[in-house]
């Protein structure tokens, strides 16, 4: 999404952070748009991001999303994985539950995919496509 953005307008981020889980964040565009976040990680992995300020469109929020995830994440995804979503939630409950939805949601993927291979006797690519998701799986 971040090349998405850039093609639609060039855009700058610029932070400091207090500590190593609370961030201040602000993305400039070429356009004159500013946007303010605060950022914080918590100990169980979420990341909570607060717009300081205005209502930024969904697509500088998922910039700013992957631009903090890129930073703590050195783990490499298959080019099969689907990477998970920002999830808007008022509670850390309603955001765990958004995280597992794309989590269920993604083993039904799999398993369709999956299927279509073994129906069209592609055996070796099914294979490879079961343990990238179980791999997935695992590492969630």
């Amino acid at each position: 999404m971040q090349e998405e953005i850039k093609d639609r307008y060039d855009y700058d981020i610029e932070y400091t952070h207090e500590s190593r889980d609370k961030w201040e964040l602000t993305l400039r565009t070429e356009r004159g748009g500013e946007f303010q976040f605060e950022v914080k990680l918590k100990d169980n992995g979420l990341i909570r991001i607060e717009p300081t300020g205005g209502d930024p469109p969904y697509d500088v929020v998922l910039t700013i999303y992957r631009f903090i995830r890129d930073v703590y994440h050195e783990h490499i995804h298959h080019s099969v994985d689907l990477p998970l979503l920002p999830v808007e939630a008022s509670t850390e409950n309603d955001a765990v539950e958004g995280i597992l939805d794309q989590y269920r949601r993604k083993v039904v993927f799999y398993h369709r995919i999956v299927r279509d291979l073994i129906d069209s006797r592609r055996y070796d690519d099914a294979k490879n496509l079961i343990l990238a998701g179980r791999g997935e799986m695992q590492y969630a």
